[in-house]
């Protein structure tokens, strides 16, 4: 023991020389010790994630602070300093609390390890810390002090806040030249040599301009300096307007007299008791003060103080200390060693309290050494309780065991061995085993819920818990009626109290742009393995990045084959994996369209990796815990294929899909599924970096790379219109639904509805046969003894196939059960309808599905819709499942996708929908298999959706995710309901909501290509994706995060994010091309241009944000249109909204840009571009009755625009591209009217990062009507013209994807430069969408000659 403190001791030592501390291995009492208190400038986005993460004062510090800062600045402080608020964290209200938190968190973190200061030293920002630990205020007083003295310089418009100037003195003689310029410049304005940190450093403040032409001079003459990132002049009269209100504010204030001395800033002596009446206006007074830190360093030598602690970020103040030369034998010490370095903090700490306290290391401790042993203290010991099981009758146990499971599978007693694996080669979930063990338990007196079954595989091994959790006497395990047991499985069904009510809602997910990081977490040493993708240089950089963490790489092929990843991974070395890092899916696949094999065989070789990985590390990486991690990279576009920049490739999505189980499953491993846009090894290598080396804030697995910014998913609520006016888009009768997935539960059911509600042919698609004869014995069984059969299939099925397994010969009986359901429900449908047929046909066989299609359009002509809904039910966890069965699941949703898509490619279909599972999305323990088929088809919706060489046709792919329901479908299996309802609290969805939803999505559904319905979901809800909802569960419980970002992007596309301010409301939009994708196609002289409908929207939008709640419609009163807002390409050009009520019914708003030139400067960053006054209503907007008869509208017109020559004509001066060409046709009645036809398209693409965006004033649809204006005014006369103003508009409703709508335009006046006119929209049967009047428009150019774009039409009146 006395070896082991030597060596303790000699530890401690090496520490301290290391950190300056001591400059001999003699160990030394020192004399006073001081600690510092950074001001301006230390802050930094890792603050808080550094020096003081597992110090549980700081934490608790930093709490309040989130609720103090969010009490007073309406966001928590750290999502700010993490750059994830509406303020930055240059900000005064961010920056000041900020240092002050962490100076004063980095003084408690000391305190922890006894370590009490003899004086404390504040520079400017930081004397408030100091006052609160001197004990003169509380640190929730000091804090909010320091808020007050930050909203007091934050009162002062930003342009005259001043800046500080840090200039760096090579010699003596260089303080003259600075004193110079300052000199100079002083006559035009405050500014000041503020202050004096050392003989080479001071900082000069004052007016901004001042300050930036004073580096000037400072740098012909030859002197260094650097701009602060600070943006405010402190300490000069630049801030002299602050200090009369926040002396006030801190007149409220008590002060208490300091238990330690203080060191003052302002005045460069001790704040006593003397002092506390003056503090008010000292502390004030300190903004305009100048002051030299020399001489609160002189006090603290002459105090005796000859060792120095940085509390601060960033050890700003302990280099500026080490560099002052005449303080004499001084050790200086800090806490921040960076995020690299974070736990050294807690090891100098303890070494320099040992130190201190000239003590030798304790002995009723457990000290560990380097390499991480434990040295028991003298008398310490550990004594281990064991429970002896003998006498228990294992034999008993299991036999127990034995009969309760066959009780509950039907098995024949004999084939359950008690050696068998209950689920690899038996069959049995993991639902069915919990409940037995539970049953078993009960009998035996044992409480099963202390006890660990994860390693049980068999029944004996599930024995061997029970007697080894104590002494059992076994029961006669027969005393319980097998009766019981079924009455209370039968027991547990779903009811509703009201049917019609919605068990459901539709929900649909967004990406998210993220900008905090979570909390650094330590990498321990040890293997990794890395599964490789096709690019070496990938694996290089990647390889590179994990041996950096300490981490020995083991590298498999990313196409290896089963076989050859358990040899790879059969050493004894996988115990040592703590790390796997999946680049599998990084390699060239084949297009889902090509012939053959190719692209399944891609499918099922990145399964096989990623499954066979995960099953055989599943273990080791078990006992890891929180230390375990595993990483998946995908190229699916950068989130999953939500975003429209990119189109990515679907199959990541597999792997996506089956991770997310994998991370359920071990919830306490690290995991991440991270989507890049491009693949670029460096950039790649430092986000895995990243990812690998911090914990998720929210839980986050799932992120995304887009352009190097960094994006999570939200499931946001989106329901369909509900308005009574909503024109449904039906399926034709003419034509039949082909669906997949036989004649039961969820497919049957929707099948029906199409059928009976709607009329259509239905053709059913199964594998089960009818008419197969080896079926027709079993046929014949009645339900009764059907249900009692299945012992007797299984024995006969063992005689005919000895070699079968008992799992095989249970499936044996579930498929003979399904036959017997589809002869049972294809009769029930027969009597119901003649609409529905049946095919016998395997969706996985691409010959059968090609076969069944030609039998189709045989049959029924033309295949209006695809329907995808086949699926295999599985679970359990992943160790337990084999490669083989795991991959007939994925076949059934991937291969039975490519096959309908590949047979019906030529076909005109209206939609392709698959039918997936919320599992797909969230993850589901104990269905890998199924939640990397449904995330598989998700992606290939939206991936379809987007891309044009996959789907020419530009029909919706939707996949539509759904949760349980209630009465059919896989989910109503007893043992899932025990579990999903009865444990977990998830809410299973009526029929009669699913069936609705079904037809809602077909007939006003939306462009969205993955939906998900789910109700309450208990506890599946996945924090990271479904934001706190209202207790309806259809509305976001805040519109806005703490942040101000907007978060359901649907509802509120063109607004990034807001904020409060004195008027009202401030909204910021940041536009660029690669997202608003239509901006490329409105161009003005070539240069694309903010459209004047978005400026609309944009106000519209920002005006209801105001208005919250608060309203029931609302209406335009007037837009004006100022300037052209023009967007060079890839420029990003911010926009805000600033809107506040003018009374109480309505809202003024105005749009102005930040304006900058080619190279980024900013010329006004306040620049108008329109305004708008809207008015809220009482009343929602309805339309009554029709205002247009549509059957007759073209009726009396005297000539057609050539849509095509006018754009051909225009394209020159304004263009419009195919985002912004919704028009059919446009009429002429007379010179002032135009009348036409236009339609919605399936698929929008205006934004990259919103699908279908929820319009408020129809932008697209009014800017398409309006263009009959312009084909009028370029036909009459040659005029282009543009709108400039609008008197009054309605927005009745938004019409669906696909609808067709009508338009008119009427001419009110004409003028020398334009005209006045009319608009106004409507849907199929002449009900208003939008109307607008006295909207003028204005020339601002011209063509020679009138345009010839008018052709005659048959009407009589030509």
């Amino acid at each position: 023991m006395e070896a082991n403190l030597q060596a303790y001791e000699k530890d401690m030592i090496r520490e301290l020389r290391q950190a300056g501390v001591l400059v001999s291995d003699t160990q030394s009492v020192v004399g006073g010790l001081g600690f510092l208190f950074p001001g301006h400038g230390t802050h930094s986005s890792t603050m808080f994630d550094t020096y003081l993460k597992g110090s549980s004062s700081a934490g608790k510090l930093i709490e309040m602070a989130d609720e103090v800062v969010n009490e007073r600045c309406g966001f928590r402080l750290t999502d700010a300093v993490r750059g994830n608020a509406r303020f930055p964290i240059e900000h005064p209200c961010v920056t000041q609390p900020a240092i002050f938190t962490a100076a004063l968190g980095g003084a408690l973190m000391a305190e922890e390890c006894s370590l009490h200061p003899s004086l404390l030293v504040g520079h400017s920002l930081g004397e408030y810390a100091a006052l609160v630990c001197s004990g003169v205020l509380t640190a929730e007083t000091g804090l909010r002090m320091v808020i007050d003295r930050a909203e007091c310089v934050a009162d002062i418009p930003q342009d005259r806040r001043g800046a500080m100037l840090a200039v760096l003195l090579d010699e003596d003689t260089q303080i003259a030249v600075v004193r110079r310029a300052v000199a100079t410049h002083a006559s035009r304005g405050p500014i000041s040599v503020g202050v004096i940190n050392s003989p080479r450093q001071v900082v000069v403040s004052g007016e901004h301009e001042l300050v930036i032409s004073c580096r000037e001079e400072l740098k012909r003459s030859g002197v260094s300096s650097t701009l602060l990132p600070i943006g405010v002049g402190f300490h000069s009269a630049v801030l002299a307007e602050a200090v009369a209100p926040f002396e006030e504010r801190l007149k409220q204030y008590s002060w208490t007299a300091p238990m330690t001395p203080v060191v003052s800033s302002v005045f460069g002596g001790y704040v006593d008791s003397d002092s506390l009446e003056a503090l008010p206006s000292l502390l004030a007074a300190q903004l305009i003060t100048q002051f030299d830190f020399r001489d609160s360093l002189k006090v603290a030598q002459d105090a005796g103080v000859d060792m120095y602690l940085d509390c601060g970020p960033r050890s700003v103040l302990s280099k500026l200390v080490s560099s002052q030369m005449n303080l004499g034998d001084v050790s200086v010490m800090h806490l921040d060693y960076g995020p690299a370095h974070a736990d050294r903090t807690r090891d100098v700490l303890t070494a320099l309290s040992w130190v201190r306290s000239g003590s030798v290391a304790p002995t009723d401790v457990e000290v560990a050494d380097v390499q991480g042993e434990v040295f028991e203290a003298p008398g310490s010991g550990v004594v281990e309780e064991t429970r002896d099981g003998a006498g228990v009758d294992m034999d008993a146990v299991c036999t127990a065991l034995r009969e309760a499971f066959a009780e509950r599978t039907g098995y024949p007693l004999e084939l359950i061995e008690a050696d068998l694996d209950l689920e690899a080669d038996l069959g049995i979930d993991s639902v069915k085993r919990v409940e037995v063990v539970g049953h078993v338990g009960e009998v035996l007196g044992v409480d099963v819920k202390e006890l660990d079954f994860s390693q049980a595989l068999s029944v004996s091994d599930i024995a061997e818990v029970l007697i080894g959790s104590q002494n059992v006497e076994v029961a006669d395990a027969q005393r319980t009626e097998a009766g019981a047991s079924d009455a209370q499985l039968d027991s547990v069904t779903i009811r509703y109290e009201d049917e019609s009510s919605r068990t459901a809602h539709r929900y649909v997910p967004q990406s998210v742009r993220i900008k905090s990081l979570g909390a650094e977490r330590t990498i321990l040493p040890g293997d990794a393995i890395l599964v490789t993708a096709a690019d070496q240089s990938v694996n290089d950089a990647v390889r590179k990045v994990l041996e950096e963490l300490n981490l020995t790489v083991i590298e498999i092929p990313g196409d290896a084959s089963e076989a050859t990843i358990k040899r790879l991974t059969s050493s004894d070395r996988l115990r040592r994996v703590s790390t796997v890092v999946d680049l599998s899916v990084l390699r060239p696949h084949a297009d889902i369209l090509s012939k053959g094999d190719a692209w399944w065989q891609d499918v099922e070789g990145q399964y096989t990796t990623v499954f066979s990985v995960a099953q055989a590390t599943y273990e080791t990486l078990q006992s890891h815990g929180e230390h375990a991690s595993w990483i998946s990279v995908t190229s699916s576009g950068g989130m999953s294929g939500m975003d429209l920049r990119t189109v990515g490739d679907p199959i990541g999505g597999l792997t996506a899909g089956f991770v997310k189980t994998l991370a359920l499953e071990l919830r306490q491993m690290h995991t991440r599924i991270v989507d890049f846009d491009v693949v670029e090894p460096s950039s790649l290598a430092g986000a895995l970096r990243t990812e690998l080396t911090h914990k998720a804030v929210n839980e986050e697995i799932e992120i995304g790379y887009i352009e190097g910014d960094r994006y999570t998913v939200r499931v946001l609520p989106v329901p369909v219109s509900s308005s009574d006016r909503a024109v449904r888009q039906s399926l034709s009768t003419d034509s039949c639904v082909v669906m997949s997935g036989g004649s039961r539960g969820i497919v049957r059911e929707c099948a029906l509805a199409l059928a009976e509600q709607r009329n259509i042919p239905v053709v059913l698609l199964g594998r089960s046969d009818p008419d197969d004869p080896e079926m027709k014995p079993w046929l014949a069984y009645s339900d009764e003894d059907w249900a009692n059969a299945r012992a007797e299939v299984m024995r006969q099925g063992r005689t005919r196939r000895p070699e079968a397994s008992v799992a095989e010969l249970s499936d044996e009986y579930r498929r003979i059960t399904y036959t017997r359901q589809l002869v049972t429900n294809l009769a029930d449908i027969d009597s119901r309808t003649d609409k529905i047929h049946y095919l016998v046909c395997d969706v996985s066989d691409p010959d059968q599905v090609d076969k069944a299609m030609a039998q189709v359009r045989s049959r029924f002509g033309k295949i209006s819709a695809i329907v995808h809904g086949a699926g295999l039910e599985s679970f359990g966890a992943i160790p337990r499942k084999s490669l083989k069965k795991t991959a007939k699941a994925i076949a059934v949703k991937a291969r039975g996708f490519q096959n309908l898509l590949r047979s019906t490619a030529e076909d005109d279909l209206s939609a392709f929908i698959s039918f997936g599972s919320i599992s797909g999305r969230f993850g589901m323990d104990g269905q890998s298999d199924y939640t990397a088929g449904a995330s598989l088809l998700a992606q290939m919706a939206h991936i379809m959706s987007r891309s044009q060489s996959q789907n020419p046709r530009t029909i919706p792919f939707i996949t539509m995710e759904w949760t349980a329901w209630g009465e059919v479908g896989m989910a109503t299996n007893p043992e899932v309901v025990s579990v999903q309802a009865n444990e977990r609290g998830m809410t299973y969805m009526s029929v009669a909501d699913g069936v609705r939803h079904f037809i809602d999505e077909i007939e006003l559904g939306t462009a969205n290509p993955e939906v998900l319905y789910f109700g309450e979901l208990g506890k599946n809800r996945p924090a990271a994706q479904v934001p706190e909802l209202t207790k309806s569960g259809t509305q976001l419980s805040a519109l806005m995060d703490k942040s101000g970002m907007i978060v359901n992007r649907s509802s509120f596309p063109m607004v990034d994010y807001a904020e409060t301010t004195e008027s009202g409301l401030q909204t910021t939009r940041v536009l660029w091309t690669e997202r608003d994708r239509y901006l490329p196609d409105h161009l003005v002289k070539g240069t694309a241009t903010f459209p004047g409908v978005l400026h609309f929207e944009t106000q519209i939008e920002t005006a209801l944000l105001l208005a919250g709640d608060q309203y029931a419609g609302i209406e335009l009163e007037q837009l004006d249109l100022q300037t052209f807002l023009k967007c060079r390409d890839r420029d990003r050009v911010t926009i805000h909204v600033d809107a506040k009520r003018v009374d109480e019914k309505r809202i003024d708003t105005e749009l102005t840009s930040v304006f900058r030139t080619p190279n980024g400067d900013v010329l006004d960053p306040r620049r108008p571009q329109s305004s708008a006054t809207f008015r809220l209503l009482d009343e929602p907007v309805s339309a009554k009755e029709p205002v247009l008869d549509i059957e007759h509208i073209f009726d009396d017109v005297i000539g057609e625009f050539d849509i095509d020559k006018y754009y051909a004509l225009t394209d020159s001066f304004i263009s419009f591209g195919p985002t912004f060409r919704y028009l059919n046709s446009a009429f002429l009645v007379d010179e002032n009217i135009v009348v036409g036809e236009l339609q919605i398209p399936g698929i929008p693409g205006l934004f990259s990062d919103v699908a279908d965006p929820n319009f408020r004033c129809n932008p697209i649809l009014v800017d398409n009507v309006g263009r009959f204006a312009l084909m009028r005014q370029l036909w009459r006369n040659g005029q282009y013209v543009v709108p400039t103003q609008m008197k009054s508009a309605r927005m009745y409703r938004c019409p669906q994807v696909r609808e067709r709508c009508f338009g008119k335009m009427t001419v009110l006046e004409d003028y020398e430069d334009g005209f006045d006119m009319r608009l106004d929209i409507v849907d199929e049967n002449g009900y208003l969408l939008c109307s607008g009047e006295h909207i003028r428009l204005t020339a601002i150019g011209s063509m020679p000659e009138p345009a010839d774009i008018l052709s005659n039409t048959t009407s009589p009146r030509i």
